[in-house]
């Protein structure tokens, strides 16, 4: 866990890096690598895909703005 990071409570965070972010309360990080500059919601689960092909699943709300590398 990087600088500038807020982790509510209940949350779990495994073989990840984090940094200039906010994870809110019982979210699941696990096995994605670096996350930054983002806004994790309440009961989140991020984790890595073994499908192919590989692409990204994006499910976003009105007025979202999203960068993707």
């Amino acid at each position: 866990v990087g600088p500038f990071t807020s982790i509510y409570f209940g949350c779990l965070l495994e073989d990840t890096e984090i940094e200039h972010s906010i994870v809110l309360e019982q979210s699941t990080i696990r096995g994605v690598g670096r996350i930054e500059d983002s806004l994790i919601g309440k009961q989140v689960e991020v984790s890595p895909s073994s499908a192919l092909p590989r692409a990204h699943r994006l499910m976003l709300g009105d007025h979202s703005r999203v960068s993707i590398a």
